[in-house]
């Protein structure tokens, strides 16, 4: 199955929004905020356990203040992330531009990943992938450069 189409994710996140948004627990990350039309961030899994899926970023007029994962392939809604203080923000996602200067030049384009490991344990903290003198680089959402995730996380 083709995987959906940005506006298919962006009209789920507007039928979300406005379902959750009359919900208490959903005030503080949704009274003033809206789906933007904005491109979702399409991510793959390294873990067949777990699906492909989409972030909707859900914005106020200085930033972001939830995010919505969907299955990329389905649209099933994953689970969703909001702020709990109004007038907070969560951080921004670096730009794939940004971490390009994790690495000098030449580089193919990124892949935006994630599986649940030590450096991310949930799919709101997705890696821009690259190959660096053919060894694999992950850049977390964040910014920070990691040379492999680890993955043995039991305890």
């Amino acid at each position: 199955m083709a995987p959906l189409h940005p506006d298919q994710v962006i009209a789920r996140a507007q039928v979300l929004f406005d379902q959750l948004r009359t919900l208490q627990i959903w005030e503080a990350s949704l009274t003033s905020a809206a789906v933007p039309e904005l491109t979702p961030l399409f991510v793959t899994s390294l873990d067949t356990a777990w699906p492909n899926y989409a972030i909707a970023s859900i914005r106020d007029a200085t930033g972001i203040t939830a995010r919505f994962a969907f299955d990329s392939t389905t649209g099933e809604f994953l689970e969703g992330e909001g702020v709990s203080i109004g007038g907070g923000h969560l951080a921004p996602y670096v730009a794939e531009s940004a971490a390009l200067h994790a690495f000098p030049p030449p580089l193919a384009t990124p892949d935006i990943v994630w599986k649940p490991c030590r450096q991310s344990v949930t799919r709101f903290r997705p890696f821009w992938r690259f190959t660096v003198g053919g060894a694999v680089r992950y850049v977390r959402s964040d910014g920070e450069v990691f040379d492999w995730l680890t993955t043995d996380i039991r305890g």
